[in-house]
């Protein structure tokens, strides 16, 4: 594969001259809890993606899968035989990538060798952060298996990465000020820039985290239990889910990492009133 992000840019700059892609703007806000730093964003208009749902529902078209095929416009690579990398139609973070199976499965179907496969062969072409959202429960917003992955940078902040990256270093499942349920472990140096070496390891790994939380996988190849999974080139972490929302707000994986999404400021507030680590142990679990 070309270099991804390299690739991701080109195919971002011409998206957006001719309007296939869609970004929706955001402010964002830094709120300090306990010490703790929370990324918030604050959406700005949703009127885009309104219309594209409203276009679909008038047509008659609201199971319509946008992976089956995707927008031409939108695919930045190939990811191996089974893999597409495409661009996020409407990004929150800019070059957000959706790593989708090119044949439907379910998202709440377990990650396979296959999957595991695609994502190194993905992060070995630049640090960046993936991760995955089961099933609706756990913030997913499409049914068609995609892990996602967000380029490293300026962009892209991870508040609770100095913590989760000193505990997992220090060999510790959890990290103690993370009070959502959890399971973390570290991975081995450079390991990433061996993508055989590294879908193997990142599959059992999987695996034992999700025994670890007891997330069982039945018989149809689903799990039985949401969850999400984060990771870096330090860590991979996976969080037992309870339910999507709190209040209003929707939580997906990011939120375990600091980063949650509102729509207004009135969404903010509430948040910050309920209290934001608060907010994440009542949808963990």
């Amino acid at each position: 594969m070309d270099d991804l992000w390299t690739r991701t840019h080109q195919v971002s700059a011409a998206a957006l001259a001719s309007g296939a892609l869609q970004p929706i703007a955001t402010e964002c806000l830094t709120l300090r809890e306990n010490g703790i730093p929370f990324a918030i964003r604050i959406l700005g208009s949703l009127a885009d993606k309104e219309r594209a749902r409203e276009r679909l529902a008038r047509a008659g078209r609201q199971d319509v899968d946008p992976f089956l095929p995707p927008d031409p416009a939108l695919l930045v690579s190939e990811a191996g035989p089974a893999h597409l990398c495409v661009l996020n139609k409407y990004c929150v973070i800019e070059h957000h990538l959706l790593l989708v199976t090119r044949a439907y499965e379910p998202q709440r179907r377990v990650l396979n060798a296959a999957d595991f496969a695609a994502l190194a062969t993905c992060l070995a072409d630049g640090p960046a952060m993936a991760f995955y959202n089961s099933g609706p429960e756990a913030g997913a917003s499409q049914t068609h298996k995609h892990l996602q992955l967000l380029p490293r940078g300026d962009a892209m902040t991870l508040p609770f990465e100095p913590l989760l990256t000193r505990a997992a270093t220090r060999g510790s499942p959890t990290a103690p000020e993370m009070a959502f349920a959890h399971r973390l472990v570290a991975l081995p140096d450079g390991l990433l820039a061996r993508p055989a070496q590294a879908a193997g390891w990142l599959h059992r790994c999987y695996r034992e985290l999700l025994e670890a939380q007891h997330l069982v996988v039945a018989a149809d190849g689903s799990v039985t239990h949401p969850y999400n999974l984060l990771l870096t080139e330090s860590w991979l972490m996976l969080v037992p889910r309870r339910r999507e929302r709190t209040g209003t707000v929707s939580i997906n994986a990011l939120g375990f990492a600091g980063a949650l999404l509102v729509k207004s400021r009135e969404q903010a507030e509430a948040l910050r009133r309920e209290g934001l680590m608060r907010a994440l142990v009542s949808v963990a679990g």
